[in-house]
């Protein structure tokens, strides 16, 4: 599976491990059930991800989208994610639209610091 999930303090923690479209079916649909069975608070890390394909670029787009119709929001952890990785976020300016911290404990201490969740889009 190209991604793994688990839940600290009330927030689903996703790790990709690959995002190309030859993954992404599997991925979408367990990311489906996440965000339906979870809080909406998401925390993506990327760390891992060494390659990413255009199609890879829609999934964490669409995660977005999903949780902040929740009244969720996704935190991205880009660590030590690959530079071709980190630059095809800064060229889309999805670096604008998440926002990225360098570990976890960061990401998902950001929602407890958060005053004003992101609103339903």
């Amino acid at each position: 599976m190209s991604i793994e999930h688990y839940i600290e303090r009330g927030i689903d923690i996703v790790t990709a491990k690959s995002l190309m479209m030859c993954h992404l079916v599997e991925a979408r649909e367990s990311i489906k059930q996440i965000i339906r069975d979870g809080s909406g608070r998401i925390v993506l890390d990327l760390s891992l991800v060494k390659f990413m394909d255009g199609s890879g670029l829609g999934l964490p787009v669409s995660m977005l989208q999903q949780a902040r119709r929740r009244g969720g929001d996704v935190h991205l952890v880009m660590s030590n994610t690959h530079n071709s990785v980190t630059e095809l976020f800064k060229l889309c300016r999805l670096n604008t639209v998440f926002r990225v911290f360098p570990d976890v404990a960061s990401a998902i201490n950001a929602f407890s610091l958060d005053q004003n969740p992101s609103p339903p889009t």
